[in-house]
């Protein structure tokens, strides 16, 4: 018997922070092709081999009877684009749905266009996810001044009509402004079964406008019989002014001091925006160790810091030794030569990269290892993230939506290494208590998350960490507390990440107990202990600068399963990442189907730093994350503080991209 329920598609707050985020870009940067009504680029209803820029993020709603869409799309590289998706049945937007399909779509390009060479990628709709919309495909797609040609072959859906899809793409003269003529095969054969669904004419005709804004609205007709419309936004969040300009230099000094003033290095610094922990002025070296702040590269700030060193060494020293460190964590020491720093602000004879030809890289000697300080006592932080979920695969409550935020504190303690972290969670809109968890006679996993969503004011963490490097490429992490908002216990983490490499191996473990949302702030705990236990790889990609992380292992409730993420942090700090993940086991739904994989996409904005917004902790930041929210498989605990992201900032790869930072 088919069910009613009205579709929510709550992309309004996502959509407004992309278009709120807009006047921080210098320049946006757009692309001349836009989304098909599922969400993919492409003509009016069938995909192209086009691509958007690497790192653009889009969400949109579409509607062409039968179907309402509504979607999240990520570039995530400039060969892969990933879509999650929402498909509800329905044949007027007033009244409800008679069946719900969500999917994740993907497309990847296998080659690009070239002079007499067309564009061509594969994909499929629902590549994951419900099959009603299932829908591998080839397309290519050719260039001719302003008219662009796609054709291509499709299954699934297609394919009991020959599968031969196609059409073209005018771009008008006026700015933003294209035609769309297109042919789809789809006979709509599984809808037109109950008799109340006649099917339109194949072919369709629409106008799509896109304003400089990343605002795209389209119009058209299908056969001449029915309307079709999408509203959509992207952006491209690398262009994103987040980070304030750096603090301008004092002069650089004319010829040396005869005597050097190390008490003056960290006034100096501080000025700067640079915590120094210690100076140390021998008779041919110095040495310092500083705190990498999030605001700026490490490459600026070991270069900055190296200046206002050389100014306060006197007359011998002719080498100094920076040692970067990271919430507690060290970093690789670099060696920089005094003269270089001469010749490139006094001569301008050097240059960034005559000044890495001569820096080392290399452990600390004992020497200058004495010399380290602890870090100063009741150095904190707040931190303030506005938290946005969406759930595009529940089948039987459409889109599930959820906005928090977070509010909290770290705080470092004396003990070097040592810090707690502290945080409460505020609801402030959610539509989880529609969902009615399945009862299977296990302690959930995640999928009672309704019943936390209706706690106003929970606590959220409350939890003790020690962080330490046994060497600079051995990281450990120990936490004990409330970890995250549904589990509280122990867990530890250990990270090998050789410097210089582009791979890096981890490993954790997790032994935890459920808390119970029927207690003050969530305070309680019960059932027994839970383990989780997994491996971890990472390896940088040279193309796209991406980082590829394969994780595998036994999660919360106890199935084996394998993680596989993609995630691009763009210079602002800016992080987007896709995540697929495949267990053993499989979970059901309340429409008696199952499936053994989740989904997720993230996007994450940091806005502490942002030039002109005061009054916000330094760790703000906007999260977005579209995924399975209500599923138990693949779970694992939700760590405050991930190691690999606390070395990234000490890590060979980011000092190099940034290196032409250091003369700054």
């Amino acid at each position: 018997m088919p069910y009613k329920k009205n579709p929510q598609f709550i992309l309004l707050l996502p959509c407004a922070i992309l278009i709120g985020a807009g006047p921080l870009a210098h320049a946006q940067t757009t692309t001349p092709y836009s989304d098909n009504i599922l969400g993919a680029t492409g003509l009016n209803t069938v995909p192209s081999a086009r691509m958007n820029e690497s790192g653009t993020v889009s969400a949109g709603v579409s509607t062409l009877d039968p179907f309402l869409h509504s979607y999240i799309g990520l570039q995530i590289a400039r060969a892969v684009q990933i879509t999650l998706r929402q498909s509800a049945q329905t044949s007027s937007l007033r009244g409800g749905s008679k069946a719900l399909y969500p999917g994740a779509d993907a497309k990847l390009l296998l080659l690009e266009e070239r002079a007499h060479i067309p564009a061509i990628a594969i994909g499929a709709t629902a590549a994951l996810g419900h099959k009603q919309m299932r829908t591998p495909y080839i397309t290519m797609s050719k260039r001719y001044n302003n008219l662009d040609f796609t054709v291509g072959k499709g299954w699934g859906r297609f394919e009991r009509s020959g599968g031969i899809f196609g059409g073209v793409e005018y771009f008008t003269p006026i700015k933003g402004l294209s035609a769309k003529l297109d042919y789809n095969p789809d006979p709509y054969r599984k809808e037109k079964q109950n008799g109340q669904f006649s099917p339109a004419p194949r072919w369709s005709l629409g106008l799509s406008y896109e304003h400089k804004s990343g605002a795209n609205f389209q119009l058209g007709l299908q056969g001449a019989q029915k309307i079709m419309a999408r509203i959509s936004f992207s952006a491209q969040p690398a262009t994103w002014s987040l980070r304030p300009d750096p603090p301008p230099a004092t002069p650089f000094y004319a010829q040396r001091a005869t005597k050097p003033f190390p008490g003056h290095v960290a006034k100096a610094a501080k000025m700067q925006g640079i915590t120094v922990q210690s100076a140390q002025i021998g008779d041919t070296q110095a040495s310092t160790t500083i705190d990498i702040a999030p605001s700026y590269s490490t490459a600026w700030q070991i270069g900055r810091t190296a200046r206002i060193i050389a100014g306060h060494s006197g007359k011998n020293v002719e080498s100094i030794t920076v040692t970067p460190e990271h919430d507690g964590l060290g970093g690789m020491p670099v060696t920089l030569q005094r003269r270089d720093l001469e010749k490139a602000f006094n001569q301008n004879a050097a240059s960034p990269e005559e000044i890495w030809n001569n820096a080392q890289f290399h452990p600390q000697d004992q020497q200058l290892q004495k010399h380290s300080f602890p870090q100063s006592p009741f150095l904190s932080a707040f931190s303030l993230h506005l938290q946005q979920d969406l759930d595009f695969s529940a089948r039987h409550q459409g889109l599930l939506h959820r906005t928090s935020i977070i509010f909290g504190k770290d705080q470092n303690l004396a003990f070097k290494g040592l810090s707690y972290n502290m945080s409460m969670r505020a609801g402030l809109l959610q539509n989880l208590d529609r969902y009615d968890a399945l009862q299977n006679g296990n302690i959930p996993v995640r999928s009672d998350i309704n019943l936390f969503a209706q706690r106003r004011i929970a606590l959220n963490t409350a939890l003790i960490s020690y962080a330490h490097s046994i060497t600079p490429d051995w990281h450990m992490m120990i936490n004990a507390g409330y970890l995250e908002e549904m589990y509280a216990g122990l867990g530890a983490q250990l990270l090998y990440r050789p410097f210089g490499k582009r791979y890096a191996i981890g490993a954790q473990l997790w032994h935890v107990k459920k808390r119970t949302p029927y207690t003050l702030a969530n305070l309680g705990l019960y059932g027994g202990y839970q383990n989780s236990a997994q491996l971890d790889l990472w390896y940088d990609l040279p193309l796209d600068d991406l980082t590829l992380h394969a994780q595998g292992g036994r999660y919360l409730a106890g199935d084996n399963a394998m993680r596989i993420a993609l995630e691009k942090i763009f210079d602002n700090g800016t992080t987007l990442s896709a995540t697929l993940a495949v267990s053993h086991d499989k979970t059901r739904d309340i429409l008696g189907g199952s499936i053994n994989t989740t989904q997720s996409i993230n996007l994450s904005i940091p806005i502490g730093n942002v030039k002109g917004v005061r009054y916000v902790p330094r760790d703000t930041r906007i999260d977005i994350r579209a995924a399975s929210l209500t599923t138990d498989i693949a779970q694992t605990i939700d760590a405050p503080k991930s190691l690999y992201n606390m070395t990234t900032p000490l890590a060979y790869d980011q000092i190099a991209k940034h290196w032409q930072e250091v003369t700054k």
